[in-house]
């Protein structure tokens, strides 16, 4: 399996694994149920709504109701990805993944080609919250 899809795989089923504990262990009942500390999405969003919204922050994507409320009324997630994006943001996230993909290579050659480099190497983070770098 590509590597790439088994991390964002995994990120998913972390990521909607911690939303499902955060929203059963909150007692309130009020109407609103915070995604993050900035957005607040209707309590009538289904809790697989709010996992596929909150996985737009892993990628740097905004949370705003008024970009992810047309998203939902419209179900558009992502074949490629597994949550809700716009054309757009696919389209973004397509160019980052192929800059990520020909930088990469790259930069681990030149790892590999200079001893220091190499005995110091302890791998690569990429924050995609950052977008990407």
């Amino acid at each position: 399996m590509n590597k790439k899809l088994f991390s964002f795989i995994i990120a998913v089923i972390l990521t909607y694994t911690c939303l499902s504990g955060l929203i059963s262990a909150n007692p309130s009942n009020n109407q609103q149920l915070s995604v993050n500390e900035n957005i607040s999405i209707p309590q009538s969003v289904s809790a697989f709504d709010k996992a596929l919204v909150d996985q737009r922050t892993v990628f740097g994507l905004t949370t705003e109701n008024s970009v992810v409320s047309p998203l939902i009324n419209n179900r558009k997630i992502s074949e490629k990805y597994g949550f809700y994006l716009s054309a757009n943001e696919e389209k973004a996230l397509d160019e980052r993944f192929n800059k990520q993909d020909k930088f990469i290579p790259i930069l681990k050659e030149t790892i590999r080609s200079h001893q220091e480099l190499k005995e110091n190497f302890l791998g690569i983070y990429i924050d995609q919250n950052q977008g990407g770098s």
